[in-house]
């Protein structure tokens, strides 16, 4: 389905379509808000006269529904660069914006991390314990310079915010990873989540994750191609998997995207026992 929105401020109109994906319901946006170079005091003025209020009755239900049964995660907005890049402006419009008018790109990402420090204070008082920013970082769009420029300092702010609070941050990091892997390791995040291994396209092996993010908890996608092996081979994956990730105590697998629904009851009962009884087999 289609979704246009409109917004009328005292500053003029933008207006965005988007299209949901019907696997996992995601939004792709198919217009941004931002195409001209007018349209950034327009998304300046929704930016700042956005309210945020306390409200967690919605994850305490939630929290209660899982129970024993895991952790509830608290999803937050995206860093300001990379809410931008996906969701308002798209790349190759922030891309020239940032060398030919970069004065009005970083006054709007000024005002949006202004903005989302007002919300991440709400969320330091939450309830949660876990903290997932949903940020969806490949290398080879948000390179090095602008990852460490744009990213790197409001990660290390919001971490601050959240250590301070007893909060543990987990971020997206589900693309490339090979050109941001120094930079990540300067981040004071907790956890890369959705890391994305080499069988499913990823250029970052997972030894050299390891090597690069010792303190860091790494939570990595299971391959989709796990669906067109049969139970053997799956296994033989994992266990190949789990005794190259050994020598890292945080790690975890993690059903993230790509996944076809309809293999859900034949290849997740088989990593969870292998996860399960990896320790026996190893003794």
């Amino acid at each position: 389905r289609a979704i246009h929105r409109s917004y009328d401020t005292p500053v003029g109109s933008v207006h965005e379509e988007l299209h949901e994906e019907p696997g996992y319901h995601s939004l792709w946006v198919k217009k941004y808000l931002i195409e001209k170079p007018e349209d950034y005091a327009v998304v300046k003025y929704m930016v700042e006269n956005t309210v945020f209020r306390p409200c967690y009755n919605a994850f305490l239900e939630a929290q209660g529904n899982m129970g024993d049964d895991g952790v509830e995660l608290a999803v937050t907005d995206r860093s300001p660069f990379q809410k931008m890049l996906l969701e308002l402006t798209g790349t190759e419009r922030l891309v020239f914006d940032l060398y030919e008018r970069p004065a009005l790109v970083e006054d709007l990402l000024a005002a949006m991390e202004r903005k989302q420090m007002e919300a991440f204070r709400i969320i330091a008082n939450s309830p949660a314990e876990v903290i997932w920013m949903v940020d969806n970082v490949t290398g080879v769009i948000t390179e090095p310079r602008l990852f460490e420029k744009y990213c790197v300092p409001f990660y290390n702010r919001v971490a601050d915010l959240l250590h301070r609070n007893g909060k543990i941050m987990a971020v997206h990091f589900d693309g490339l990873m090979r050109p941001l892997k120094d930079l990540v390791a300067k981040t004071d995040i907790d956890a890369v989540e959705s890391f994305t291994l080499t069988e499913m396209g990823g250029d970052l092996p997972i030894e050299d994750a390891i090597a690069a993010w010792p303190d860091k908890s790494i939570i990595a996608n299971i391959p989709a191609s796990l669906c067109g092996k049969d139970e053997r081979k799956i296994r033989a994956y994992l266990h190949d998997l789990l005794e190259r990730v050994s020598s890292h105590r945080n790690f975890m697998l993690e059903l993230s995207e790509n996944f076809p629904p309809e293999h859900l009851r034949t290849v997740l009962p088989i990593v969870a026992d292998v996860m399960e009884h990896q320790g026996e087999r190893a003794t």
